[in-house]
């Protein structure tokens, strides 16, 4: 393993972090801090349980959202040679998940036996369960460390499938461990870090815990995105890594003066980040991060640094990756591309090619390595005349209106046939109200937008919406609309 870090490698530092506090999260209602000696005791009692357990598969799901059982379990899976299925708490996803993993046993935390009771029923009966919380209050036993190679899978995480059926990315140790040390690297001195984005996402578990860990600060473990706010209140951590739409949420409630304790430094990773937003943080104080990944690569492929900020990119690439352009889609290589999908060589020799991994996301490289991000390959709408247009860019120019909290442009279609551009609003009715502004003004707005636009990508029908339907990273999914309120 030479000097490199692993997962296992960080838990073996627990021991010298000591008596340093590695945790805080709620338990019943209940704050509780978790030194790191403690944390480390957890771990190798869950080993010692996991080992003991008869099961036919070296897949082991964690059931269940954001928790200390979680992190815990996370650990001791790893520790024990068991491979990681982290699940959500969908229970569409839920089943589709432990199905195509092979999992014959469940790890779950109390705050999670509400989900488990829902979908029980649905699982196979060869499958077994552990509740973490109860497993470490009756287990007596620690146990050494059992070493495994670097280069084997350790966690299988699955995209959301809101695009398709979801695939099982297959990561090691050191595909992790690469996007853990790069956000340690590009944060300035941090001690501590809250975790919001649920860890069922690499991205809350590599960028919004491990870092922390790694360096013997303190993660607090909020719940998740619905109440970060209060949980930015009471940890007041220095670094906290949030979506686009929560950043934004963020702001607004810095300018109402909301927020008394302001972290140093915020992550925004996930989706596109309007590029305004970083000079508003740094008028409070705050340095506004943009980085760019996909679970594919552990996630982290891009990030940005508070000393060399360029603003509208998604940061500097990593050190150790490479990234080319291939008919400007994003390419990857390096030690933090996936192992390959799991029950699936097809898939993965179609996106892994030569060691070049394909994102799907087209951008562009300056001259300093930075990463310029222009929308998704699969977003591309093709009008008739074949001219081809981005439409993440101008959701970009309709979201500056003040008034829009998001929106999506898409194709209008008649015959199969791309016929001109819609969007798709949602707007600030709080703004609108306070201001006495009519919803009709929308239109008059996008009017005026367009005559900035060339003729193919003017905005021809306007459609507002009550709400966008989103994944659990706060993602909008694509051409859904709830409900027209009016069009035009």
């Amino acid at each position: 393993m030479g000097t490199e870090k692993t997962i296992l490698k960080m838990l073996d530092d627990f021991s010298v972090f000591g008596d340093k506090v590695a945790i805080k999260h709620f338990d019943d209602g209940i704050l509780k801090e978790v030194i790191y000696s403690k944390l480390k005791k957890d771990i190798l009692k869950f080993t010692a349980v996991l080992e003991n357990v008869e099961t036919n598969s070296r897949q082991v799901a964690i059931l269940g959202s954001n928790s200390y059982a979680w992190l815990v379990s996370f650990f001791s899976i790893i520790n024990a040679g068991f491979i990681v299925i982290p699940v959500g708490v969908l229970k569409h996803e839920v089943e589709t998940i432990l199905k195509n993993s092979s999992c014959t046993l469940i790890t779950y935390s109390k705050s999670s036996r509400g989900i488990l009771e829902k979908t029980k029923q649905n699982f196979p009966n060869s499958l077994g369960y552990v509740c973490v919380e109860e497993a470490l209050e009756s287990s007596l036993i620690d146990n050494q460390l059992p070493r495994k190679e670097i280069s084997e899978c350790a966690v299988i995480y699955y995209t959301s499938g809101s695009h398709g059926k979801p695939k099982g990315v297959m990561l090691s140790q050191t595909n992790i461990m690469l996007s853990v040390n790069a956000v340690i690297s590009n944060l300035d001195s941090f001690k501590s870090m809250l975790a919001l984005l649920p860890l069922y996402h690499i991205g809350g578990l590599a960028v919004g815990i491990l870092p922390a860990l790694r360096v013997g600060g303190t993660a607090f473990i909020g719940d998740e995105a619905s109440d970060f706010l209060n949980d930015l209140k009471l940890f007041r951590p220095d670094a906290v890594f949030l979506v686009p739409l929560l950043v934004e949420k963020l702001l607004k409630e810095i300018k109402k003066g909301s927020v008394a304790t302001l972290p140093k430094q915020v992550i925004s990773g996930g989706a596109h980040l309007n590029p305004a937003l970083i000079k508003e943080f740094k008028e409070f104080g705050i340095d506004l991060l943009n980085a760019y990944g996909l679970t594919e690569c552990g996630p982290v492929v891009s990030f940005s640094n508070s000393r060399n900020i360029k603003v509208g990119s998604a940061g500097k690439i990593v050190a150790g990756c490479q990234v080319k352009l291939s008919e400007g889609e994003i390419l990857v290589k390096g030690p933090n591309v996936m192992l390959g999908y799991y029950n699936d060589q097809a898939e993965t020799d179609r996106t892994v090619v030569d060691g070049w991994l394909k994102t799907g996301d087209l951008g562009h490289l300056d001259s300093d390595g930075f990463v310029h991000l222009t929308g998704r390959k699969k977003n591309v709408i093709v009008l008739k005349n074949g001219e081809k247009v981005a439409p993440e860019e101008l959701e970009m120019m309709i979201n500056s209106i003040l008034y829009v909290k998001e929106c999506v442009v898409k194709a209008v279609r008649k015959d199969n046939e791309n016929i001109a551009l819609a969007a798709d609003v949602v707007l600030d009715d709080v703004y609108l109200d306070e201001k006495e502004y009519d919803i009709s003004l929308i239109f008059s707005d996008i009017k005026e937008l367009n005559k900035r636009l060339p003729y193919g990508q003017k905005i021809r029908k306007v459609n507002i919406c009550d709400r966008f339907e989103k994944t659990n990273l706060l993602k909008i999914k694509r051409d859904v609309c709830d409900e027209f309120v009016s069009e035009g």
